[in-house]
């Protein structure tokens, strides 16, 4: 069996136990010493560079020996001394000198005054996490009976450390808040737009304290206002939390329609003043429009042009009888709405309604004379002149209003 085993081509080469034997000679692989050098020259290279980058980085700035925290003390609202905390560094002899300097008030009692160490602090000297405490009545003795004489509800104060001559702290601890005038959040007008010759009202909503002040309105911007060109107090209307002010018709009753702007200012508590503007469109109170149909007409086939007048009331005023004038190209001779028919004197007749027009408050009505038979071969214009008295019940006054329009119409 044995020599059957060792006969076989399929065993050749193979070791004892059955394996192919390893050639000698042919190996090519990096040994393991060299592959470990290579490695340690890498990282030495690589940490040079790394530290050669970290060492190029500036240097910190120098701190100070001592480090102090200082805040101001206030009493009903008033800064009334300082607290100064000793947070690092040696400790502060009891002799130190603290200086506080104050902004507004140069010439203060506290003002520039030294105080030592020892005043406020009770050991020997000032030690790490020791607060100094300092108001003005008792570090500063004769800065007033009480800490409310002296202190002041806004200032910036400078706090300075001084031992053996050497500056160790100084630092500025503002004390005076950030203070801004009251701000308009909307200004608006009731009814807006405004129809002329009607009431209305200007209204203003603001932030901030006001104490005692009130917010005013100046009109004097609009042209032909009759009421007073000067500031006037608006009155606070706790109900919508605005201000408000009531204008009468009858001070507007000379104004055109148009957009004018009316100025709204106020003064805080601090006497900081703010002021904006409120536009207030005025609108007409009346308009009217005469609208001829047909347009366009032949001589042959033409039996009658009517001329529909739309008049409209916007306002709260109430109407009366309403009175239209028509002029033929720019002729002296009329027909108005009181007159009954009549021959035209271009031929053909005017037929008006029986009665003229009247008009009431916010209301809208349209009249229709009829011209009948026209015979004109050119164009023609019609000069239509409407006047109207609107009267103000709230003030018993009576406003004559006029208003000049035009209609064409073409023949041949």
């Amino acid at each position: 069996m044995s020599s059957t085993r060792t006969s076989n081509p399929r065993f050749r080469g193979r070791s004892g136990r059955g394996r192919l034997a390893r050639p000698r000679g042919r190996s090519r692989g990096v040994s393991d010493v060299i592959a470990t050098i290579i490695l340690l020259a890498l990282t030495v290279v690589l940490f040079a560079g790394i530290f050669a980058f970290v060492t190029s980085f500036p240097s910190p700035p120098a701190q100070t020996a001592n480090q102090f925290q200082a805040t101001l003390l206030y009493h009903g609202g008033l800064i009334s001394g300082v607290n100064i905390t000793h947070l690092a560094g040696p400790q502060v002899p009891s002799n130190a000198q603290i200086y506080v300097k104050s902004a507004h008030e140069p010439g203060a009692c506290f003002s520039g005054v030294p105080v030592m160490v020892s005043a406020g602090i009770s050991t020997p000297v000032w030690t790490l996490g020791q607060t100094w405490y300092g108001d003005f009545h008792h570090a500063w003795s004769g800065c007033g009976s009480n800490p409310t004489t002296d202190p002041f509800a806004a200032d910036n104060l400078t706090v300075y450390i001084i031992s053996n001559g050497n500056l160790l702290f100084s630092a500025i601890l503002p004390g005076q808040p950030f203070i801004t005038p009251p701000t308009f959040i909307a200004m608006w007008t009731t009814p807006s737009p405004v129809i002329a010759s009607s009431s209305f009202k200007v209204y203003t909503t603001l932030s901030g304290n006001l104490a005692s002040h009130r917010a005013y309105v100046n009109l004097g911007g609009i042209v032909g206002y009759s009421g007073a060109t000067s500031p006037v107090p608006m009155w606070f209307n706790s109900s919508q939390s605005a201000w408000q002010y009531n204008v009468t018709g009858s001070n507007i009753s000379g104004v055109s329609a148009g957009t004018y702007y009316g100025v709204v200012n106020v003064t805080g508590q601090t006497g900081l003043t703010s002021s904006a503007v409120v536009p207030i469109t005025i609108a007409p109170s009346f308009s009217a429009s005469v609208t001829p149909s047909p347009g366009t007409f032949k001589k042959s086939t033409a039996t009658a042009v009517t001329f529909i007048t739309t008049l409209t009331n916007f306002g709260s005023l109430a109407g009366s009888t309403v009175n239209i004038s028509l002029f033929v190209n720019g002729s002296s001779g009329t027909w108005t709405s009181a007159d009954p028919p009549f021959p035209n004197a271009h031929s053909g007749w005017w037929i008006t309604p029986s009665t003229a027009p009247t008009i009431g408050a916010y209301s809208t009505l349209s009249w229709a004379p009829v011209l009948t038979s026209p015979s004109e071969a050119s164009v023609i214009t019609y000069t239509v002149t409407i006047s109207v008295t609107l009267t103000n019940a709230a003030f018993g006054t009576s406003h004559l209003y006029t208003f000049t329009t035009t209609a064409s119409i073409s023949g041949g």
